[in-house]
């Protein structure tokens, strides 16, 4: 499993995640001009994308550099009748439309019901 960053109640829309992408070398990537999505999938079901969703890019790119804002994670979700479930994450970033995406390193969020 990869590195859990938090749990998120199904359905909420006031917990937004906000994630930094960072190059190779470990410094902040500018995203101008950059599509950046959120995406993840059930550990039982890793063929399926179970999450899909857009993020947006701070507008500015000199102080905000590399960071990105993903509302509403959960919408669309079901936890198929369980309590709670792990999903892994990635960040897709891709430059134009036509070019090959690049991947951030995978990340665990944790989805419950409530109450």
């Amino acid at each position: 499993m990869a590195k859990a960053i938090g749990v998120w109640i199904l359905g909420d829309k006031l917990k937004d995640l906000i994630y930094t992408v960072k190059n190779v070398d470990g410094t902040n990537r500018d995203l101008t001009g950059h599509t950046v999505k959120l995406q993840g999938r059930r550990y039982r079901d890793a063929a399926t994308l179970a999450i899909d969703i857009s993020g947006t890019v701070a507008p500015d790119q000199v102080i905000d550099r590399g960071k990105v804002t993903f509302s509403d994670i959960t919408a669309g979700l079901s936890l198929e009748g369980q309590r709670q479930q792990t999903f892994e994450c990635r960040v897709k970033v891709t430059l134009t439309a036509g070019s090959l995406p690049g991947y951030t390193n995978p990340f665990d969020i944790g989805v419950e019901a409530w109450p």
